[in-house]
C-alpha cells in the first residue's frame, strides 16, 4: 500500500494502516495462515 494524505504523518499513517489490517475481515478469515504482511508506505 502506498498513500498519501494532508493532515498526518507518517508515523499516524502506519498505525492506520495497522489499525486497517487488524479490523480487515479478510486477515481475521485467514487467523489459521502463519503469516500476513503488510507492505505500507507513505509518500510525503
Amino acid at each position: 500500500m502506498v498513500g498519501r494524505a494532508s493532515g498526518i504523518d507518517e508515523a499516524g499513517f502506519l498505525a492506520a494502516a495497522q489499525a486497517a489490517k487488524a479490523g480487515c475481515p479478510i486477515s481475521k478469515a485467514l487467523t489459521g495462515v502463519d503469516t500476513i504482511e503488510l507492505d505500507a508506505t507513505f509518500e510525503a
